[in-house]
């Protein structure tokens, strides 16, 4: 089985450290739970904006990020049976940051030859897509009438409703 795998709120916690600098930068308090939907800039003080991903385009941010609980041995168990390919979006200037992260944190792959960058996932044919963003988990399942697609539930994509796309409990704050 050919399985894709995000990055970013998938294996990476990527809003906790956005939404801290953000924060700090800004003087907010905005929290995981207060994004309702994919667009986050809607969310944040109207100084910032879409400002909000210049954080992602930082030198360095994504290096410093961490994997998610249990996402590493997740990853780890999937790959020991399966075909796994890291599928991730990234801004100007973090695609090598990511190859590098993968590579570091998931040393069982092969990072050069298993993370793919891209932001149209849905043109990459595979049984299984896990992802947090709609816009992905939508358009990935509609091009690929067989397969199925898993993700971490949040705020901003609770909202999907298909018998297909599966979204697991375990968001935590």
């Amino acid at each position: 089985m050919r399985i894709l795998i995000d990055l970013d709120s998938i294996v990476v916690d990527l809003l906790n450290p956005w939404l801290t600098a953000y924060n700090a930068d800004y003087d907010d308090n905005l929290t995981v739970k207060d994004i309702k939907t994919w667009d986050t800039h809607k969310f944040c003080k109207p100084e910032c904006g879409k400002k909000m991903y210049d954080y992602l385009k930082r030198p360095g941010f994504f290096a410093g990020l961490k994997p998610l609980p249990g996402a590493v041995e997740a990853v780890k168990q999937l790959a020991a049976l399966h075909q796994v390919y890291i599928v991730t979006a990234a801004p100007d200037g973090a695609a090598t940051e990511k190859v590098h992260w993968v590579g570091q944190y998931l040393p069982f792959l092969n990072a050069e030859k298993q993370t793919v960058v891209c932001f149209d996932k849905f043109i990459i044919d595979a049984d299984l897509l896990i992802d947090d963003s709609p816009k992905n988990l939508e358009q990935w399942t509609t091009r690929h009438p067989t397969g199925m697609a898993f993700g971490i539930r949040y705020p901003y994509n609770e909202s999907l409703d298909s018998w297909r796309i599966f979204l697991a409990d375990s968001f935590d704050d």
